[in-house]
């Protein structure tokens, strides 16, 4: 009990404390700030409706951290609901019920979040932290996309030495989670294949750096020794060489490795050039 009331108070000092935008009911934040249900810490009211606009500024990240949550239960939550909608994709995810913890972050343009109550029951509602950051320019060295520094490196090397010299610049070989990112890396790469921080380990791939499995590329191929992954930027490469299709200069001298790895014939340390990714630095935007 003492627990829960210190984690309350703290909340509510915080609550009281943050220096810039609250978004109250039916309001838009343009930075970051808080989000409540009305009458928080209390219960909220019977027969109610608020919606909370969020805009995220170009090139923006927002997350949505909802530290206390707790709303009428139901199995289609038809009675109390909160709505969170995102441009990014079009999709509305509906919640209701009692969650520790819940976090919701995406890079799109604006939010738009809709709370809702029936006429019965009542609970204390939801209190979130809404935080917007703002990217801000990559080391001397280091390409910018989206929120991620990378770093394209011609020296050829094993896989392991690729990821310790990524490391040793506080990075890891790159993870990738779209065709936007992987078009970043094609047109970036000056030679093919390359090392990407993806492995293959009892069946199951793995991203170096511990982001998500949920994009996956077509033109890859995995190291036998060491499990490690590499791409082909031009797919035309490593399956006809012969081609007189018309690319990049750089896809000629790429035959050579497409020729040895179609023939079984690459040798067992293999040695390839490597795209490094670390976090963009950022700065919180508190709102115009």
């Amino acid at each position: 009990m003492g627990a829960l009331a210190g984690v309350t108070w703290l909340f509510l000092f915080a609550f009281l404390r943050w220096p810039r935008v609250e978004g109250e009911c039916n309001s838009t934040l343009n930075g970051s700030g808080y989000i409540y249900s009305p009458n928080y810490p209390d219960n909220y009211n019977n027969d109610d409706y608020c919606w909370y606009r969020i805009e995220v500024p170009e090139e923006g990240y927002t997350s949505i951290d909802f530290r206390d949550f707790d709303l009428e239960w139901s199995t289609t939550c038809q009675f109390d609901s909160l709505a969170i909608a995102k441009y990014s994709n079009r999709q509305t995810e509906v919640r209701c019920g009692r969650f520790d913890y819940l976090y919701e972050g995406s890079e799109t343009s604006f939010y738009e979040i809709n709370f809702k109550t029936d006429g019965s029951v009542t609970s204390k509602g939801f209190f979130a932290e809404v935080l917007t950051m703002m990217p801000l320019k990559c080391d001397k060295g280091w390409t910018e996309f989206q929120l991620g520094c990378y770093r394209f490196v011609d020296e050829r090397k094993t896989a392991l030495e690729a990821q310790s010299a990524c490391e040793d610049v506080g990075a890891d070989l790159a993870s990738i989670h779209g065709d936007k990112e992987f078009q970043f890396i094609w047109e970036h790469a000056s030679s093919s294949p390359l090392w990407i921080g993806l492995r293959a380990q009892d069946s199951r791939r793995k991203w170096i750096d511990g982001t998500s499995y949920d994009y996956k590329i077509s033109n890859l191929d995995f190291s036998p020794d060491d499990g490690f992954a590499y791409i082909w930027t031009d797919e035309w490469v490593k399956e006809n060489c012969a081609s007189t299709k018309q690319g990049p200069p750089r896809e000629r001298k790429d035959c050579v490795y497409a020729s040895l790895h179609s023939k079984g014939g690459l040798p067992d340390e293999v040695r390839f050039p490597f795209v490094c990714k670390k976090d963009r630095p950022t700065t919180i935007f508190k709102g115009d």
